[in-house]
């Protein structure tokens, strides 16, 4: 048996989300991104939330789930490294739209830069196996 544990939270409706992350294309099981920077993530795609020293508010729930899809992309490479400040901001502006009290959204933010800054994105949860 092979699993994956870290995911607390599973979309119960696709979503779709405008992005700056223009004139790339991705298609994914889960989610697609189109050239012209929508972002749709589909039915039943599992994320963990907030991480860090952030916790789960619904201001940042939005913010981390697209900043999550957005990291995936990166650590899977089917988008660039390069693009790894603009899925940042993309949790940043999220979290304010959503009502996001603006002092706590830019710790959060910044939080989430000191953590990507080393370049390295590892995966949060691998494949595990049981008998």
């Amino acid at each position: 048996m092979r699993f994956k544990r870290g995911y607390k939270y599973q979309l119960f409706d696709t979503l779709s989300f405008r992005t700056p992350l223009l004139g790339e294309s991705v298609v994914h099981e889960y989610f697609t991104l189109f050239v012209a920077g929508l972002m749709i993530i589909k039915r039943g795609y599992a994320w963990d939330g907030a991480s860090g020293p952030a916790i789960d508010r619904d201001t940042n729930m939005r913010a981390s789930l697209v900043h999550d899809v957005g990291c995936q992309m990166i650590a899977e490479g089917v988008l660039d490294q390069f693009y790894q400040p603009v899925v940042d901001k993309m949790y940043y502006v999220t979290a304010l739209d959503a009502g996001m009290w603006k002092p706590i959204a830019w710790a959060e933010y910044r939080a989430i830069r000191l953590h990507f800054s080393t370049g390295k994105l590892p995966d949060k949860n691998p494949i595990l196996e049981a008998p």
